[in-house]
């Protein structure tokens, strides 16, 4: 038989394996006043590891290029992949061709 003990929060009688030393220290309580005692240092530690999760995801992300379609002149965002297929506006395939940024004429510019 398991013994029981006191919990020095709540004073319910629970299992020793169900015990946890307080914060301080100083005394046992039972897993649901622990679990209260940690619970904000348990949720930020889930949202740090979905932080890390979110910025690993946005590294490898495919960035998007302005794309326009030559058929009905829809412009959008893309990526290198959505060049190769048809325009999402009108369906025309092999229609769509990158646009190019202010920035790239302003280089082109310059290297000639």
């Amino acid at each position: 038989m398991d013994p029981k003990i006191t919990c020095g929060k709540c004073g319910e009688s629970v299992s020793f394996k169900d015990l946890r030393a307080e914060k301080s220290g100083k005394e046992w309580i039972c897993l649901t006043c622990y679990n209260k005692q940690h619970s904000k240092q348990i949720n930020e530690g889930k949202v740090l590891q979905r932080l890390k999760e979110l910025k690993k995801q946005e590294q490898t992300k495919t960035p998007l290029i302005n794309l326009k379609c030559l058929a009905c002149g829809y412009k959008y965002e893309g990526s290198e992949e959505t060049l190769k297929k048809m325009c999402p506006y009108c369906g025309k395939k092999g229609a769509v061709e990158k646009i190019k940024s202010a920035d790239a004429f302003v280089r082109e510019a310059i290297d000639f």
